[in-house]
């Protein structure tokens, strides 16, 4: 019930990480999301007293908090708000009004190459965290949010068929959201539609990210060894996760 209200009044894209795999769909143990920074009093209690989301991981960079600033009512709530921000240095991509799924590919490597000391970091907060409850969200909750989502889910050995499920899932909820991002398509010189198509996921997207990951690294745990993540965080985040997914 409490889902379901929240599909109804507030954030874009907010949901339970690959709901479909969980073993108990009234356990959930971690959510991502867009954004949660303007919530009203019934939307914050729904986060905080009704799914006990106790923990907020905010990926947006160093820029959008600047610019948009911390969730403060969440965190006046008494949520845990931390931020990892996600930086991005792809020029190239930021000039594409219609990225292809080959950009968007190459945009999602160049933020797990850049970023692997704050990965590092957000992945051992979160071996500790998982019990309290958590969120994770950038700004729509689709590319960054996702590179995380992947992360985890292939750490769990997830299929590639279902980590792309959990990806591709964001075009229902942001296309209903579309009007949340009027402000950028109109930055961009773009019609509504024309954004919508570039927030649309692309499975192929997810298919050269997850077979780059094991072309460079061996497995999902090469990289995770390569960013210098301790074997003893690894363990206790999957320990954590494995009891809430099949």
């Amino acid at each position: 019930k409490s889902l379901f209200l929240l599909k109804k009044i507030l954030m874009i894209n907010f949901r339970p990480l690959a709901y479909a795999k969980l073993k108990n769909k009234k356990r959930r143990l971690i959510y991502r999301s867009s954004e949660l920074i303007k919530l009203n009093e019934l939307e914050i209690n729904l986060i905080v007293s009704k799914l006990s989301i106790n923990v907020y991981i905010d990926l947006r960079t160093k820029d959008e908090l600047l610019k948009k600033g911390k969730p403060d009512s969440l965190i006046e709530a008494g949520l845990i708000w931390k931020s990892f921000p996600i930086e991005d240095n792809n020029h190239y991509f930021r000039t594409k009004n219609n990225p292809s799924f080959y950009d968007y590919y190459d945009s999602y490597r160049c933020l797990l190459e850049l970023n692997k000391g704050t990965i590092k970091a957000l992945l051992e907060y979160l071996s500790l965290s998982f019990n309290k409850g958590c969120i994770f969200a950038c700004y729509a909750g689709k590319d960054r949010t996702g590179i995380i989502a992947i992360i985890l889910l292939m750490s769990m050995k997830f299929s590639k068929i279902d980590i792309i499920a959990d990806y591709i899932e964001s075009e229902k909820y942001l296309h209903k959201g579309i009007a949340y991002f009027k402000k950028n398509w109109l930055e961009k010189g773009l019609t509504k539609e024309a954004y919508k198509q570039r927030l649309t996921p692309h499975p192929n997207t997810v298919n050269l990210l997850i077979e780059y990951i094991f072309n460079t690294y061996g497995s999902i745990w090469g990289y995770l060894e390569d960013i210098e993540l301790e074997r003893k965080s690894y363990d206790e985040m999957l320990c954590a996760l494995k009891q809430y997914y099949y």
